[in-house]
């Protein structure tokens, strides 16, 4: 789990070519960030930035993880990815017909965390709280901006949770 906090997944991002090279993928990103106003980013901030298959095969591209050499730099993404919205396909060296409706930036999450993740989504809707979101390896919920906000680091706390 410790390995994962450098690390970012990035969703809808367009392939560069049919076999792109990790390093055309870092270039990729590299330009995202720089787009979403991160300008201090270089490639040797980026240990490794690949494409990783979806568990549920789609006609979107493949995510990619981005892996930073150092926690910070990560952070500083993570601060600004609300601008992602504001990218245009052209702004990353595509043609406009490029869909990047779906790009995205994401905590990269463990495989268990991803289930709680999930669950906590699941009761959520179920429940009616408004906020649900991942960060430093624990789930949070929230019912309303006004009420406390719930921490939730494996299944068992959300289950004590639900049940109580």
């Amino acid at each position: 789990m410790y390995s994962y906090q450098f690390n970012i997944k990035v969703i809808g991002l367009p392939l560069l070519a049919a076999k792109e090279t990790t390093e055309q993928t870092a270039n990729l990103c590299l330009q995202l960030f720089h787009q979403m106003g991160v300008k201090d980013v270089s490639i040797n901030d980026i240990d490794i930035a690949h494409r990783v298959p979806s568990r549920n095969p789609s006609n979107r591209p493949d995510a990619v993880v981005c892996k930073f050499v150092r926690r910070m730099v990560k952070e500083k993404i993570m601060a600004s990815r609300k601008t992602i919205r504001n990218i245009t396909a052209q702004q990353l060296g595509f043609s406009s017909e490029i869909d990047v409706s779906h790009l995205n930036i994401y905590d990269h999450l463990t495989p268990r965390l991803q289930t709680l993740l999930y669950e906590a989504k699941k009761f959520k809707e179920a429940n009616s709280f408004k906020f649900c979101w991942a960060k430093n390896g624990s789930i949070f919920l929230r019912k309303s901006e006004n009420s406390p906000i719930r921490k939730f680091a494996n299944m068992e706390d959300l289950n004590a949770f639900t049940q109580g």
